[in-house]
């Protein structure tokens, strides 16, 4: 999900989707640090989220909150998931 910082909305018109666990995993990005409206809409919906860290050579999974410094020129990705 990739809509310029309506990421929230976008999920709350997938709300039924969401409940009914139709969808398993979600990427998306979060202009604001954690936690966002967006963040705990989705773990309030039975979600896991986990920060996206870029490296390199290979994106490295960080707890949503980890201190790991964030990109200043880029907007963060994460993923949310129930497995």
């Amino acid at each position: 999900v990739d809509v310029e910082g309506h990421e929230q909305q976008v999920l709350r018109g997938a709300k039924e989707l969401l409940a009914s666990r139709r969808i398993r995993d979600i990427v998306f990005e979060e202009h604001q640090n954690y936690p966002t409206p967006t963040t705990t809409l989705l773990e309030d919906s039975g979600y896991a989220v986990f920060r996206i860290h870029r490296r390199l050579l290979t994106p490295e999974i960080l707890p949503a909150d980890s201190r790991v410094p964030r990109s200043t020129w880029e907007p963060t990705s994460f993923v949310a998931t129930r497995e």
